[in-house]
């Protein structure tokens, strides 16, 4: 049975991802529900989430810019950029045009570091029965 999306709480690695109106990393679903990533730890490394609900096509631009991906690969991978926008400050549409085809591919993996430009995300993913959820952490570089 579906959970209510008002009633959403999962706990992740590092703490725990709600539907609430707190602030911190967060990302709404089509209902507007507010879905935002509580850490567990007050000094967490910066974070963002997005969900998308299963069972909901990818619009044909955003598909046709994943090629080569199932349905359900191309759904992972589009949470999974939607972090990597957030996480560096980029347009999302930069991102889906410039990911290298290698980075697009590991997104697919329960856990996974993706390189985009100077940025290393420790991507994890958590998909329930009703949404595709993707959780990043800015990884630190030589550089940081």
């Amino acid at each position: 049975m579906a959970v209510s999306p008002a009633d959403f709480c999962l706990n992740v690695s590092g703490g725990r991802i709600i539907a609430a109106a707190l602030p911190g990393p967060a990302t709404y679903l089509p209902c507007g529900t507010r879905l935002v990533y509580v850490p567990d730890a007050a000094a967490a490394p910066a974070t963002a989430i997005d969900a998308e609900p299963r069972g909901v096509l990818l619009p044909d631009i955003i598909a046709r810019a994943l090629p080569g991906l199932s349905p359900e690969s191309a759904q992972k991978a589009w949470t999974g950029l939607e972090v990597v926008a957030k996480l560096t400050g980029t347009p999302i549409l930069t991102v889906l045009r410039g990911m290298p085809p290698a980075e697009l591919a590991r997104m697919d993996a329960p856990r996974a570091t993706v390189t985009w430009e100077a940025y290393r995300i420790a991507l994890e993913r958590f998909d329930t029965d009703d949404y595709w959820l993707a959780l990043g952490r800015l990884a630190l570089t030589e550089n940081s």
